[in-house]
Parts: C-alpha cells; sequence; structure tokens
C-alpha cells in the first residue's frame, strides 16, 4: 500500500535483530498527509495519541468534576453526582501508577532502538524516524 511502512523496513531497522524489531515494531508508519504523498512519514500509534489526542505525556494534569451527574444505567434517570478532583504535576509518564503504567526494567527510559527510543515503561515507545544520530522521539 502506498505510503504505509512496517518499521522493520525502516533503513534504521535493516541491522536489527528479529527480537529488537519486534519490541519496535507497535504499528506502521504511513504519510503524515495523505493528500501529499511522500510527505513525511509517522507512527500512526504515537501521532494519534501524541499530535492528535494530545495526551498529557510530560505536562502537568489537571482535572476537576463537581457534582457531574450520571446515568449508571442508562435508563435516562441520573443515578448519582460525581465529584473528583486531580492534580498530576508532570503529567502521564510522572505518575505511570495513576494510569496502570508498568516500568520495564530491560528498557530504561532513553534507551535507544533502531526507529525508537523507551519511555521506560511497557508498550510505551517514543517513535520517529530517525539516523542514528539523531535525537530520538517526536510522539509516544
Amino acid at each position: 500500500m502506498p505510503g504505509v511502512l512496517a518499521p522493520r523496513f525502516l533503513p534504521a531497522a535493516q541491522n536489527a535483530s528479529v527480537r529488537q524489531q519486534a519490541i519496535e515494531s507497535i504499528g506502521t508508519y504511513e504519510w503524515q498527509d495523505w493528500t501529499t504523498p511522500g510527505s513525511p512519514l509517522v507512527n500512526t500509534n504515537g501521532h494519534y495519541w501524541s499530535r492528535l489526542a494530545d495526551l498529557a505525556w510530560n505536562r502537568d494534569i489537571e482535572i476537576h468534576l463537581d457534582k457531574v451527574p450520571v446515568d449508571l444505567d442508562q435508563d435516562g434517570t441520573i443515578d448519582t453526582h460525581v465529584t473528583r478532583h486531580i492534580s498530576l504535576k508532570g503529567g502521564i509518564f510522572a505518575n505511570p501508577e495513576v494510569f496502570g503504567l508498568a516500568a520495564d526494567p530491560d528498557q530504561p527510559a532513553g534507551a535507544r532502538g533502531y526507529t525508537s527510543a523507551s519511555t521506560g515503561f511497557s508498550g510505551c515507545a517514543m517513535h520517529s524516524i530517525r539516523k542514528p544520530a539523531s535525537p530520538p522521539a517526536t510522539s509516544v
């Protein structure tokens, strides 16, 4: 399919072992702009969560709910109200336990792979198409 590339086919990964390729293969790379063939490739998972959904990987999180009505059984009647205040300095990566992230002892934060760098948590790699000397990561 034009504009779609599996990470194992990136030039940076050609010397990676099958195991290393599997660790970093969490989604395809696709043209960032489908209307412009040949536009920069982005990891679709990383681009979605970092750029489109705009998750707060490293920025402070403030969530304040005051007496928000909730219909628990979807019968159209308010069953309860929720009040919750959450303040998380440093975002998701500074508060991994809140989000159920598990530290990955085999991949400490910043460990460089062939096409990504580790965040230090299982299932969360930072992705960029990079040359070996370029900085890691453009999205998580």
